[in-house]
């Protein structure tokens, strides 16, 4: 920080893309909020030192980030049947229902839990 004048705080940061320091002048509360933005809630911890987070795996990390962004692996397998979402007249169960978000995998049910209630 280096200033607070007025409700209006003033800081430096780092320009991720071109590594500068600028300035940066905002209200008080609008301040506040974006800092509490990176406030982690009880009992996380942030862990910046292992797997493709370690800075020395930066550039697995961005092979990875550019292998999910890509078109061909989000598009579903041309074999997999079509989803029936009709009552089979031939089978004993439904079909199985497909992932919401990816259209993909298949969902099975394991286990269904009891709403929870509180103790009497």
């Amino acid at each position: 920080l280096e200033r607070f004048e007025d409700g209006r705080v003033t800081f430096r940061y780092r320009d991720g893309r071109t590594g500068t320091t600028k300035r940066c002048t905002l209200d008080a509360v609008r301040f506040i909020a974006r800092f509490l933005q990176h406030v982690l809630p009880a009992g996380f911890s942030k862990v910046r030192h292992y797997g493709l987070f370690s800075p020395s795996r930066k550039p697995l990390l961005d092979q990875a980030r550019a292998a999910l962004l890509t078109p061909s692996s989000s598009a579903p397998p041309s074999d997999l049947p079509p989803i029936d979402s009709s009552p089979s007249a031939t089978s004993d169960h439904p079909p199985l229902p497909r992932c919401p978000a990816c259209g993909i995998g298949l969902l099975h049910l394991v286990e269904t839990l009891p709403r929870w209630t509180p103790p009497p």
